[in-house]
């Protein structure tokens, strides 16, 4: 299928982008110390 290509194309750059974005936002509220 080309289409289910071209969605994650797209997809993926968005998840990596929201993940990035969830992990910056999770640092500067200093919520994430699971490892500490």
């Amino acid at each position: 299928m080309v289409n289910l290509e071209a969605n994650q194309a797209l997809f993926l750059p968005v998840l990596y982008k929201l993940l990035y974005q969830f992990l910056h936002m999770c640092h500067n509220a200093k919520l994430c110390m699971i490892s500490k």
